[in-house]
């Protein structure tokens, strides 16, 4: 089912860590809320990513039977957690998406609608925005420009993320801008590509029908292993984070599919490259 992200990653990892500090004391929640006086549902709350306040924390950990010195260390965990992305700064709207593309380590992304985000060049985002039916502000554009700049860091910063990136034919022949413009958008997913961590396959019409036909997807993939995979999908007006393990195992399958269906990523390459020359 739907699933809404109300805590980042670190707030829910922190949380597990609570939990687990608690089960390990051999604990009920409800024994803790009487010991140290914090509502049952509160510390329910906390384990699932809302995060303490100090005076709260402590007092758990000193019922946990954590020492003065490892609880030094959860403190300096919480104020990690608590501590804002940097998506905070800018007028993100899809704050969940965007904050989990943050903490991943890998994503799988099927594309059938524009070039991912973070493969855009600045003239090709700024001529899809400029194409929208809902006519934005110069300031508006400007600030959308910088949030997917700024996205395309995990590609290229300290522990990049691993990107596998399907994209569907009609994406790349789709003419966004002139066509020079065009050309250095196509370079640049050829440079991307060449990149260890990132891999680029070009699903092509002749493929046929297949499950990716009815919208474009990521599943995503984050450091704890307890965290489990989300799919994100999208819609007209909105989008969801799916953590249903049969939905996201389904999603998984049509990926490998897909894998299957497109060109090789050495091939990709050679018919972008072609593109490139016949634009």
């Amino acid at each position: 089912m739907p699933r809404k992200l109300d805590h980042t990653y670190r707030e829910r990892q922190f949380g597990r860590e609570l939990c687990k500090l608690r089960k390990q004391a051999c604990l009920s929640m409800e024994e803790v809320s009487q010991r140290v006086d914090i509502g049952r549902s509160k510390i329910g709350r906390f384990e699932l990513g809302q995060l303490p306040r100090y005076h709260e924390l402590i007092a758990m950990l000193d019922l946990y039977g954590v020492s003065p010195e490892e609880a030094k260390v959860y403190a300096i965990k919480l104020e990690d957690a608590r501590a804002k992305g940097w998506w905070r700064a800018y007028s993100v709207t899809k704050q969940a998406f965007t904050s989990l593309e943050a903490e991943a380590d890998q994503i799988c992304a099927f594309q059938k609608s524009n070039i991912p985000g973070l493969f855009q060049t600045k003239p090709y985002m700024l001529s899809v925005f400029d194409s929208s039916s809902a006519r934005h502000s110069r300031k508006w554009n400007d600030n959308q420009v910088a949030i997917r700049l700024r996205r395309q860091q995990r590609l290229t910063g300290a522990n990049p993320l691993r990107y596998h990136s399907i994209i569907d034919e009609g994406v790349l022949t789709k003419k966004w801008g002139s066509p020079e413009n065009m050309r250095e958008q196509l370079q640049h997913i050829i440079h991307l590509a060449g990149l260890p961590h990132v891999t680029v396959q070009v699903l092509l019409d002749t493929a046929g029908h297949h499950d990716g036909d009815i919208s474009s997807f990521h599943l995503m993939s984050l450091p704890d292993p307890e965290e489990g995979d989300v799919l994100h999908t999208e819609y007209m007006g909105g989008s969801a984070q799916i953590s249903d393990p049969e939905v996201v195992q389904a999603a998984r399958v049509c990926f490998k599919d897909l894998t299957k269906l497109a060109l090789s990523p050495e091939d990709s390459i050679r018919w972008i490259e072609q593109l490139i020359a016949d634009t």
